[in-house]
């Protein structure tokens, strides 16, 4: 059995306070417009109101951070097959989120492996 495994990278402005409801609903409907199977999720609240958020995938995870100090949020994809990125970012702004700056959508990891 051959495979990869990716990781993209995004940072967005977001203007509204998100919660753990927000990126449930986010991260499900993220994970399905990538035709990905979401399971269930875990958090961590920082003081602050910061969040770490994970939804797990049958294929990896999805990552959200959030600093709501400086309305920002960081998004990371993982996944053991290929993400295919078009038209995630016209996604996210259904959500509220738009890129941060000149930032895009960006791989920042790529692996191949192959099974001994």
């Amino acid at each position: 059995m051959n495979g990869n495994k990716e990781i993209y990278l995004a940072s967005f402005d977001t203007k509204e306070l998100l919660t753990v409801l927000n990126l449930a609903d986010f991260t499900y409907d993220l994970a399905h417009f990538l035709n990905f199977t979401p399971n269930e999720y875990d958090y961590h609240l920082y003081p602050g109101n910061g969040i770490t958020f994970t939804r797990f995938l049958s294929e990896s995870h999805i990552t959200v951070d959030t600093y709501p100090e400086a309305f920002l949020l960081e998004l990371s994809v993982s996944s053991c097959k290929d993400i295919n990125t078009v038209g995630i970012e016209e996604f996210c702004k259904k959500f509220g989120l738009t890129m941060r700056g000149n930032t895009h959508l960006r791989k920042i990891y790529t692996d191949e492996w192959k099974a001994i």
